[in-house]
């Protein structure tokens, strides 16, 4: 998949949620806790020590971690009301599970592929409901999200090499953040015209 695809899947996937009208705002949304019991009814019960794991050490051996673990981390953190933290481990995972997907052959739509989309949607809709409203944090936090990448061995073994495919994301990370600059106008209008507060101004 090249990279520019990457780019434009990446800002559908973190910016789907600023067209909703208000009467999606409106609705209760889907709390932290309800999130991770998805992820319980979704994952298998190994992937899910990540939730017992004290946060510090969670975040300290993330690295070594599956990419499902960065999820389980960003909403600890974020239910933790370390918010920025957790949209750091957010985006640090997504980039991360989508290195894998990119790069490993044989993983089912219907298995890993539809529980990444699944946690895109649960977890980013949290996540970026909140980071939204300072576009200029948003966009530093995921260019030090691919500068981290570069820099941080990813100690999880994919089974094969997948630094192309890894340089492949990260670029694509990159675009992201620039598109979230272009269009920081349009996004505070979008979220203050569907009762979304904005931060920055």
């Amino acid at each position: 998949m090249r990279s520019g695809l990457i780019a434009a899947l990446a800002v559908i996937a973190a910016l789907a949620d600023f067209g909703v009208g208000k009467a999606s705002i409106a609705k209760d949304r889907t709390s932290v806790a309800s999130t991770l019991l998805h992820m319980t009814a979704t994952a298998e019960t190994t992937q899910l020590e990540a939730q017992n794991v004290p946060l510090e050490q969670l975040e300290a051996s993330i690295s070594q971690r599956q990419p499902l673990d960065y999820y389980v981390l960003a909403l600890r953190l974020f239910e933790a009301g370390e918010k920025e933290r957790a949209t750091f481990w957010y985006y640090a995972g997504q980039l991360r599970w989508r290195v894998r997907l990119s790069c490993v052959e044989g993983i089912a739509p219907d298995g890993e592929q539809a529980l990444f989309s699944s946690m895109n949607y649960q977890v980013g809709d949290t996540v970026n409901r909140y980071i939204g409203g300072y576009p200029s944090r948003w966009s530093k936090i995921i260019r030090d999200v691919a500068k981290w990448d570069e820099n941080a061995a990813n100690t999880y073994d994919y089974g094969q090499n997948c630094a192309a495919q890894n340089a492949e994301q990260r670029q694509g990370m990159l675009g992201l953040a620039d598109n979230i600059d272009r269009n920081r106008d349009k996004l505070m209008q979008s979220r203050a015209q569907n009762g979304l507060p904005n931060h920055e101004q």
